[in-house]
């Protein structure tokens, strides 16, 4: 096999290291703000800071990954190979899975607004350990199957791998199919519910005068949730985006009998930090109250 030049793999590490320092950085800044900021301490922002937690968790496993792939013994010398691995899974699933909860989370507040129970603090961290549970156990499944589990030549990481079709197949399903079907799944109850609620609602007010007033309120709670649902959604299509090019590389290898190109196996690893790291940029605008404290202490900081 005709091995890529090694400034290949030093650009594309460079850029992944580069993306997993914006991506920490950010993370680390809704983490230390959340905990710090009582105001800050909500539900919404213990679901970021889920995601924030994940991402921490993904970006340093990716560093220590490229770490051993600079070095020029990367062939031999993959200590915890099979770990490094399944950790990868594990976590990828596990930001996936964040996702889901939001969107579990924003379905109780709109669709099931009247059950209080379950809009409590303790379901929400229920759903986060029932979410790490889940990322947790079910990549063990690759472990059953002989190298599933191990170094990726042309990519130089500790990953899933694509030629076995079981393990590329059920890795696939594990840490992105499953976790996004479920975020389609509720966001389409959601937006069902707040179309339905808006037209119900416009009826009603062009018919009786008197309810006016209350429903054009529950008229203004259903376009801010859409106006929630939207920014979600974007975020759900950056990490879409940074799985897509591996789901290639599975199907690939599934339906054609001719080997991808070479260099496609380290870009369709590269793209998942990549995205991440936009995700997390994203997701630190969109939280308004989180950034506006963040640039408070930022200017105090700069003053002193």
């Amino acid at each position: 096999m005709k091995m890529l030049p090694e400034l290949f793999y030093t650009i594309n590490f460079s850029i992944s290291i580069s993306a997993a320092i914006i991506g920490l950085t950010i993370a680390f800044l809704i983490l230390i703000t959340v905990i710090c900021v009582r105001s800050c301490r909500t539900m919404p922002n213990l679901l970021i800071c889920n995601t924030s937690v994940a991402t921490i968790l993904y970006y340093l496993l990716n560093l220590i990954s490229i770490f051993y792939a600079l070095q020029n013994d990367w062939e031999h010398h993959q200590p915890g190979c099979v770990f490094r691995a399944y950790s990868y899974t594990v976590l990828c699933a596990a930001l996936c899975y964040s996702y889901s909860i939001h969107a579990i989370s924003r379905l109780f507040f709109t669709v099931f607004y009247t059950h209080k129970s379950l809009q409590t603090w303790f379901i929400h961290w229920m759903m986060i350990i029932i979410s790490w549970s889940i990322s947790i156990l079910t990549p063990t499944i690759p472990l059953f199957f002989q190298h599933g589990y191990q170094l990726e030549k042309e990519s130089r990481i500790c990953l899933p791998t694509v030629k076995i079709f079981p393990t590329a197949i059920c890795s696939v399903l594990i840490a992105f199919i499953i976790p996004l079907n479920i975020v389609a799944s509720v966001y389409s109850i959601i937006f069902f519910y707040a179309w339905k609620s808006t037209y119900r609602i416009r009826s009603l007010t062009s018919r009786v005068r008197n309810l006016m007033v209350p429903n054009h309120t529950r008229l203004l709670k259903v376009k801010r949730e859409i106006k929630l649902m939207q920014k979600i959604l974007m975020l759900i299509c950056l990490l879409l985006f940074g799985g897509t090019p591996y789901f290639i590389l599975v199907l690939w290898h599934i339906s054609l009998e001719k080997s991808p190109p070479e260099p496609f196996y380290l870009l369709s690893t590269n793209c998942i930090p990549i995205f991440i790291s936009l995700k997390m940029i994203t997701l630190f605008c969109m939280c308004k109250q989180i950034k506006t404290n963040v640039l408070h202490y930022s200017s105090r900081l700069q003053r002193y």
